[in-house]
């Protein structure tokens, strides 16, 4: 089905146009698809909802002003039109484009209003109209924006608060840069955007549904707040994928050549290993450099979360993967805890858990003691002596009830190294292994660990005591060079 849609004043070059009997003022009319065409360029792309017919006045108003100006902006000619056009396609921030998409969006949102007076529908009053255009704009010209700012190698976070855009740099410096967009409408509508086609069903982000987090295409991470806010808050996590194996991670100086060697036995001798520490320290690259260390014949599920990173595995070194992820959405959800239960009955060699949480920790710790060794997760601590203590708490308040000393048992037989990352003092934005803790044993009161390496004056591990007999047999056997522990610092 398709629907009029009259464009001011421009020439379209290679689609197809007329100009209806006695409409003569210098307009014409294109044909737009219910549906997007899928072969247009930049914001043409863009999908409409599904079922638009079927949604709210508001909702078609905003379905057709997309197609409207997805078709115009495709067809007006870029060379000669203004600078405003990126060579890569990307629609840039020209004001002579920006002024032209505003033309057409008004231009449409008023016939739109005029063929549903005619038909008897539901018509969106002005002010919604308003807001509606200002929001496509956003979407638009806000998520070419975007993009620039994301594929910038030396972005780590992007803060938005309102139309303010302040950045986190990969070396910890902080800057406040331009407007990504003009106001706080458009910040929703691009939001509103990416929201709706994030995932496999996409997320609402509404007045009744304030908060939202979800994984952009490129594997970066966004969360925003509306409403319950002076202004919409967004927060953006910019995903840099790096297959490094543990030895590129060691010439970063994330540790020393001990520390590599340790830790690929650890892999080999199939441990189960929490990688811990705060955010940004280089949590999912250790764990995608310990997973590259297991043998490729061996069959990997990964259990990421609904807004998490994803794992940067080599698929060419890797056949035999399958990732699960959790979802969130509007009908229901499929949580951390159900994956992990899925996850199990499709018979891995391994587990591989993206970041363990709340509900998610009973599910893997039973998969850890019971067949799935070798397991990995990571977890966010501050301080890595206390992860035992959290996951054994997260375990007694799961829907099983546990006692505290079957809870501080079930960590102690599922987990047997933890692995913990710091920023040293004077490198933001770089994490190092600051600790490695074996778990030997737990009572009701506690988790025993013992330090095999400790945090220096600098929060650098340094070696500070011996595996259990039973741990160093197991590493020996897979070649590991006790040598490497025979002397402390």
């Amino acid at each position: 089905m398709t629907r009029r849609a009259w464009v001011p004043n421009f020439p379209f070059e290679g689609v197809e146009v007329w100009a209806p009997d006695g409409y003569g003022n210098g307009q014409l009319c294109v044909d737009v698809a219910d549906e997007a065409p899928s072969s247009a360029a930049g914001p043409a792309a863009l999908a409409d909802l599904p079922d638009q017919w079927r949604a709210s006045a508001l909702e078609r108003l905003r379905v057709h002003l997309r197609g409207v100006l997805g078709v115009a902006l495709a067809a007006r000619p870029a060379s000669g039109a203004d600078d405003g056009f990126a060579p890569d396609g990307d629609i840039g921030r020209g004001r002579n484009w920006r002024q032209f998409a505003e033309a057409v969006l008004l231009d449409a949102a008023d016939l739109h209003t005029q063929t549903a007076l005619v038909d008897g529908a539901e018509v969106v009053g002005p002010d919604d109209e308003a807001r509606v255009v200002t929001e496509v704009l956003g979407e638009v010209f806000g998520v070419d924006a975007l993009k620039r700012l994301l594929r910038d190698p030396t972005v780590a976070v992007v803060n938005l608060n309102g139309d303010r855009v302040f950045v986190q740099r990969t070396d910890g410096r902080r800057d406040r840069l331009a407007p990504l967009v003009g106001r706080d409408d458009e910040v929703v509508g691009l939001v509103r955007d990416l929201a709706a086609r994030a995932g496999v069903t996409g997320h609402r982000w509404d007045r009744d549904v304030p908060l939202v987090a979800f994984r952009l295409p490129d594997g970066g991470r966004l969360a925003a707040v509306r409403s319950v806010t002076t202004r919409p808050s967004v927060t953006i996590h910019c995903h840099r994928p790096r297959l490094l194996s543990l030895a590129g991670l060691r010439t970063e100086g994330m540790f020393d050549a001990g520390l590599e060697a340790l830790l690929a036995a650890l892999v080999a001798a199939r441990k189960n290993i929490v990688v811990s520490g705060g955010p940004r320290v280089g949590k999912s690259a250790l764990l995608a450099a310990l997973v590259g260390l297991v043998p490729p014949v061996e069959r990997l599920l990964v259990v990421e979360g609904a807004d998490a990173f994803g794992l940067d595995i080599d698929d060419r070194v890797h056949l035999d993967v399958v990732t699960v992820r959790a979802m969130d959405v509007d009908d229901g959800a499929v949580g951390m805890d159900e994956l992990v239960r899925a996850a199990l009955r499709l018979c891995p060699d391994r587990l591989v858990v993206g970041e363990i949480r709340g509900s998610g920790a009973v599910p893997l710790l039973q998969a850890m003691s019971h067949g799935a060794a070798g397991s990995m997760t990571t977890m966010r601590a501050g301080d890595g002596s206390q992860v035992c203590a959290r996951l054994a708490a997260w375990a007694a308040q799961g829907p099983d009830g546990l006692s505290a000393l079957a809870a501080n048992q079930l960590v102690a037989n599922a987990v047997d190294v933890v692995v913990h990352l710091a920023e040293p003092h004077g490198r933001r934005g770089r994490g190092v292994v600051s600790a490695v803790y074996e778990v030997v044993d737990a009572d009701s009161r506690r988790v025993v660990t013992a330090d095999l390496y400790r945090p220096g004056h600098d929060r650098r591990a340094f070696r500070s005591g011996l595996p259990t007999a039973g741990l160093l047999d197991d590493l020996v056997g897979v070649g590991f060079d006790p040598r490497w522990l025979a002397w402390r610092e």
